[in-house]
């Protein structure tokens, strides 16, 4: 189930307020991980509902540049397409039909978590402008030793009207 930087999960401990409401992640250090990628969204805002791709610095990732994906928001109704995957998002992704989607729409491409759930949150950001979170579960493997995942979902735009980008950090918890 997805949450909204407006719904309060009692679960998680709060990090910052966004936009009305509370935006939470777990205790543990992948919990911290994804609050970590979230106050840095959350201050390239500059009083903004959100930032732009433009705002967004690489260097300033770099700890967390192999969990993050980056994806193009073309056309109405929106698709998706990968400008960005992480090497450990790429890892996660073998045995799947493509493990680096990257230049290809998402509904083009399998996921663990359902093709239809995955379209169903992005375009939730998207219709929202503001970010969410979600968990999945996957069948362990070799590659995937834990089975649940953590995704912070940050829409990013170019006229802070319209989000044209969705910047993803897909963290697993172990």
């Amino acid at each position: 189930m997805a949450a909204s930087a407006t719904d309060d999960d009692a679960k998680g401990s709060p990090v910052a307020a966004g936009r009305g409401g509370i935006l939470t992640f777990g205790d543990g250090p992948d919990g911290e991980r994804l609050g970590a990628i979230y106050r840095y969204w959350e201050s390239k805002r500059h009083g903004r509902l959100m930032p732009s791709r433009a705002d967004i610095d690489p260097l300033e990732l770099k700890p967390y540049l192999s969990q993050l994906v980056l994806l193009d928001v073309e056309g109405e109704p929106p698709r998706f397409r990968y400008r960005l995957v992480g090497t450990e998002v790429t890892r996660v992704r073998r045995g799947l039909s493509s493990s680096d989607p990257t230049g290809r729409f998402v509904d083009e491409v399998t996921h663990h978590q359902g093709t239809d759930t995955v379209l169903a949150h992005y375009r939730r950001v998207v219709t929202e402008r503001k970010p969410s979170t979600d968990a999945g579960t996957y069948t362990p493997s070799p590659e995937r030793p834990w089975v649940r995942f953590s995704r912070l979902v940050l829409p990013l735009s170019s006229d802070d009207v319209s989000v044209n980008m969705l910047l993803i950090a897909l963290v697993p918890m172990r």
